[in-house]
């Protein structure tokens, strides 16, 4: 039998009956078969414990993927609640921030107020009315500064009632004109406009046109000459103007005019506004070098180029034409460092 063990693999190998009843007995084939049987029960054994490993790999794999994924989803709603707890922490700092920056503006204006009010001493006052300025340019305190400025001027104007300001009120009254035309809003610059009032109540009062005359070009050189820089459209830089225009047609004297059949008209006026800022501007150009004029010569002709030729009222068009003279524009041409243009480089 032993010698036949190959053969009987090869039997078993190809499936040959015939083969395997030649090369082994009852006997033989009889333990062949219960050697078979054992081997598959060990074969199903093993297949059923490999099953078993299997599906305890399955159970520890997903076991971990659902912790990986637990562990995900409670970091991301972590880094939710921190991100909500940071925009909760930086608005809550954000408030104390602006309630601090308030409370400082407000002790800054309240000592400045203190400054500008101060009776017994100008030098303390003119510091005052030039700290307003900034509060001028402040939304939240342009009015309160504005209102400030108003009565300054008028207790500056009504202090001296003799002819001639002195050193002191005059220097009070340009700082307090120059806060109030710190101003980036033309609606703000044209309510500081209407301070003008009170120049034509002190000119009543003292008779002095030399003096009045000096104060009314410090208003047009201050609040027109802004207007022409911040004011978007020529309407609205002659909405800033129309109070000191109104003045004059009331007051001619303030600019050196002679009423006509007892009228002074609105191109009158007007014209005369803008000769007095081109006056002031030659003036201030003479002696300084760093005067905003040129940018107000830019700005005005810029405003004046927003209204079409053909549909500016005579008072626009005489407005426009004054700051057209070939003298002025070589002037400020060469004071902004700009070649003068060739019309006005022949005398």
């Amino acid at each position: 039998m032993p010698n036949d063990t190959p053969d009987l693999e090869k039997a078993l190998d190809q499936e040959d009956p015939v083969a395997l009843s030649k090369l082994a007995d009852a006997e033989g084939l009889k333990k062949l078969k219960v050697s078979e049987q054992i081997m598959g029960l060990q074969h199903e054994r093993k297949k059923r414990t490999s099953r078993f490993s299997l599906a305890t790999q399955v159970v520890v794999s997903l076991i971990a993927i659902g912790g990986f994924l637990t562990n995900m989803v409670q970091g991301y709603f972590n880094k939710l609640k921190s991100d909500e707890q940071a925009s909760i922490d930086r608005q809550r700092w954000q408030k104390e921030f602006d309630r601090a920056a308030r409370a400082d503006k407000y002790r800054a204006f309240f000592e400045t107020a203190a400054l500008a009010t101060d009776p017994q001493n100008p030098g303390k006052r003119l510091v005052g009315y030039a700290l307003l300025q900034e509060f001028v340019q402040d939304k939240d305190y342009n009015d309160k500064a504005t209102l400030m400025l108003r009565e300054a001027l008028e207790s500056e104007l009504r202090a001296d009632d003799q002819p001639g300001l002195s050193e002191a009120h005059r220097a009070a009254v340009v700082a307090i004109v120059s806060a109030l035309s710190g101003t980036r809003d033309c609606e703000d610059l044209e309510r500081a406009s209407r301070t003008i009032d009170f120049l034509g109540k002190r000119s009543e009062l003292t008779g002095d046109i030399a003096e009045a005359q000096e104060v009314f070009s410090i208003y047009v050189r201050r609040l027109v000459g802004r207007a022409a820089l911040i004011c978007p459209t020529l309407p609205e830089f002659l909405t800033v103007r129309r109070p000191l225009r109104d003045v004059l047609i009331k007051m001619p004297q303030l600019g050196g005019l002679t009423a006509t059949a007892g009228k002074i008209t609105l191109g009158d006026a007007g014209r005369k506004l803008a000769e007095i800022l081109r006056e002031r501007c030659r003036a201030e150009m003479a002696v300084s070098g760093v005067s905003d004029c040129p940018l107000i010569y830019e700005s005005y002709q810029k405003l004046c180029a927003t209204v079409p030729e053909a549909q500016k009222t005579k008072e626009q068009l005489g407005v426009c034409h004054v700051f057209e003279d070939p003298k002025l524009i070589a002037e400020l041409g060469e004071a902004a460092g700009k070649d003068p243009p060739a019309a006005a480089a022949s005398p």
